[in-house]
């Protein structure tokens, strides 16, 4: 077996195919049934392709990505995030191979490409009832950083063994798994959040205090995006300023009285209004979800506020692994309450 950058057009269709025949049409990324969309997102650097070859069968496949590359508009000035952070996922080995194998061999590579490339961390999100690939990414030296809350669709997953969650939605956690070293950068935290200096020192981020407290008065400038097939949308705040509370819940209203069941709002972590407005967000019913270093176009890191609008939900269904995926789960939980409650429409 051999691992490969994708480059060529023949291979890209024979991955479609090996998509197809493990997941038939149901994958949730319609692009890898695409060979020409696969190979473009590959040469312009969106989308870094290892693929698994067998006796000349494609029989793997895992990328990096930069994130939020297929919902944004083109050009740097429209980036909704950063690329030293970079996304790991598009994950698939054909079932007539052994999957641990082919799995260790791609990430491997995947890792080595990323050292030489500069990345500063890699993110990568797993289902919480997937405690195996939890405990591997703990393994290597992954900090869980976010726990998204019914953030997935149930129809997103055919596993039988989740036969028993009747519909519900599933949660996902990202691990963080630092490359290099980066520079430290300030990062303010409200009083309620001081847990995360641990997290922040487990994932070998350096970090500091901001030396002063938010600058002059200005207007928040953000951005949202939405993915319709999962009913997730996005708030993306670049600018925060002394309206960020107004303007992020009129964001979130906008993507929910638009039908998305899960918003996620990224918020500026160096920001001082960010950890000011955290208590104001909250009474919203926008609670806490996490924090992912190097996220932001300016190579800053994002705190998650997150909205749910589905009720059913259980928290025995979100399953974590190790001490500190479990105090995530705890903060989190603690803080979620479904949206409807705190809108004014529900009153």
């Amino acid at each position: 077996m051999k691992i490969t950058r994708l480059h060529d057009l023949d291979t890209a269709r024979a991955l479609a195919d090996c998509y197809y025949a493990t997941f038939g049409l149901t994958y949730h990324r319609a692009l890898v049934y695409e060979p020409e969309r696969l190979l473009d997102l590959n040469r312009s650097g969106d989308l870094t392709s290892f693929v698994a070859i067998d006796n000349g069968r494609v029989v793997g496949h895992l990328a990096a990505f930069r994130p939020f590359f297929d919902v944004e508009a083109a050009g740097p000035g429209d980036r909704l995030a950063g690329t030293r952070t970079r996304e790991i996922g598009l994950s698939v080995v054909h079932p007539s191979v052994e999957a641990h194998a082919v799995h260790g061999r791609l990430h491997l590579a995947l890792h080595q490409w990323a050292r030489e490339e500069g990345v500063a961390g890699l993110l990568a999100r797993y289902p919480t009832f997937r405690i195996g690939e939890q405990q591997a990414a703990f393994a290597a030296g992954g900090t869980p950083v976010a726990l998204f809350l019914g953030g997935v669709p149930r129809w997103m997953n055919h596993d039988p063994a989740l036969s028993h969650l009747a519909g519900r939605p599933l949660s996902t956690i990202a691990f963080y798994l630092p490359i290099r070293i980066v520079e430290s950068r300030p990062v303010a935290l409200p009083p309620d959040l001081d847990f995360l200096w641990d997290f922040i020192r487990q994932a070998r981020v350096p970090r500091h205090l901001p030396e002063a407290g938010a600058g002059p008065a200005t207007l928040t400038r953000l951005s949202t995006s939405w993915d319709i097939d999962r009913r997730n949308g996005s708030v993306h705040v670049a600018t925060a300023g002394d309206d960020l509370v107004e303007r992020v819940v009129d964001g979130v209203e906008w993507l929910v009285d638009g039908g998305m069941e899960h918003v996620t709002a990224y918020l500026p972590a160096e920001d001082p209004r960010t950890a000011e407005a955290h208590e104001a967000l909250a009474a919203k019913g926008l609670f806490f979800a996490g924090w992912l270093p190097c996220w932001r176009p300016d190579g800053g890191d994002a705190l998650l506020y997150q909205a749910l609008t589905r009720t059913d939900l259980r928290p025995e269904d979100v399953q974590v692994y190790g001490a500190a995926a479990d105090i995530l789960r705890s903060r989190v939980l603690e803080r979620w309450r479904p949206w409807a409650i705190a809108r004014p429409s529900a009153a």
